[in-house]
């Protein structure tokens, strides 16, 4: 990638291995992500009718634990 923040450069690495991916692995998940959470500001229940307003959180935790995004701690 070029032209991107060092910092951001770095953090992006260390996520990626972390979960024992590459870095393209882990942009892909990332950008599957933003896709989810842009759905559901979009449209709102219509996205995840599974869900409300009350458990939107659960239902970002659902696709970032799906994605394997999910916090790895080191």
């Amino acid at each position: 990638i070029r032209n991107i923040d060092p910092d951001v450069h770095q953090r992006l690495k260390e996520g990626a291995h972390a979960r024992g991916w590459g870095m393209g692995a882990y942009i892909a998940r990332l950008l599957e992500l933003h896709d989810a959470c842009r759905d559901l500001a979009d449209n709102g229940n219509r996205a995840a009718p599974e869900s409300n307003a009350f458990h939107v959180g659960e239902y970002v935790w659902d696709r970032l634990e799906a994605l394997g995004l999910n916090t790895v701690r080191h």
